[in-house]
């Protein structure tokens, strides 16, 4: 399954957390808030500026920019489910299939 930044997932989508990169006093300030490997995520903002406002555990945190790309995610199983009726193929939104020029 593909991993990417959270800093990448795109508002209102869900993901799973699968690996921080960064320090351990990073690692361990994520763990503290509750960022664990296996955590559901809910990206409640992402927008070009300023920080990701994540939802996790009925809790929302503001992420800055640095810290969300080195929080690597996958799709949650939901989110896969409906990504084919949807028309995405990942967390970004990246379109399923451009049948442009076939």
């Amino acid at each position: 399954m593909e991993r990417l930044p959270l800093g990448l997932v795109k508002s209102g989508l869900t993901a799973v957390i699968r690996d921080i990169h960064g320090s351990e006093h990073l690692k361990q300030e994520l763990l503290e808030q509750g960022l664990v490997d296996g955590c559901r995520v809910k990206v409640v903002k992402n927008d070009t500026g300023g920080p990701l406002i994540i939802s996790v555990n009925d809790t929302r945190l503001a992420l800055g920019r640095g810290v969300a790309l080195q929080v690597l995610v996958e799709e949650a199983d939901s989110i896969k489910k409906f990504s084919h009726e949807l028309g995405i193929t990942n967390l970004c939104g990246t379109a399923l299939c451009k049948e442009v020029g076939k």
